[in-house]
Order: structure tokens, then sequence, then C-alpha cells
């Protein structure tokens, strides 16, 4: 399992979790427009590769 914002390479800015603190977790949205067919395609190519993929 790789985190989305991994593949959007957005950092830190964009972390689900921050562990030891409350009330910041969980914020963290991707936009409608971030998963782009180009980044779709990496996404199965590195599926595929990796043996993650049904045939």
């Amino acid at each position: 399992m790789i985190p989305v914002q991994d593949y959007l390479g957005l950092g830190n800015r964009a972390r689900i979790n921050e562990p030891s603190t409350l009330g910041k977790n969980w914020r963290w949205r991707m936009k409608k427009d971030d998963l782009t067919p180009e980044l779709l395609a990496r996404c199965r190519e590195l599926a595929e590769t990796y043996g993650r993929v049904r045939k």
C-alpha cells in the first residue's frame, strides 16, 4: 500500500496523521483533479511490476 500523497509528491504538508497530536489528524483531502490519467497509468504500471494486479 502506498499513500496517494507519495504518488502526488506532496511530502509532509499532506500528512493524514501526525503522531502524538490531537485535533490535527485526518484533515488532508485529495482534490478531484489530482488523479490524472498519467498518475493512474503510473499506479497501474507499479502494480503490474510488483504483481498486485489480478489478470
